[in-house]
């Protein structure tokens, strides 16, 4: 699975897109998500946002965002 954040014409932000996720693989519960140039999504807070999910043979029960 990758996270993706896109502006809201569909473009991916720079440093956060999928192709900067890094993969997740396994079956886990508790997972963090982490990109290329790191986890720390504070300097996205306050704007408006869309995520994009890549997945194959997945299923998402639930999305946090944690300090």
């Amino acid at each position: 699975m990758k996270v993706g954040f896109e502006d809201v014409d569909g473009k991916p932000v720079p440093g956060f897109g999928l192709e900067e996720c890094v993969m997740q693989i396994g079956n886990e519960l508790d997972r963090k998500v982490t990109w290329k140039s790191g986890a720390d999504v504070s300097t996205l807070a306050g704007k408006i946002l869309r995520l994009r999910f890549s997945m194959k043979d997945a299923d998402i029960f639930s999305f946090k965002f944690t300090p």
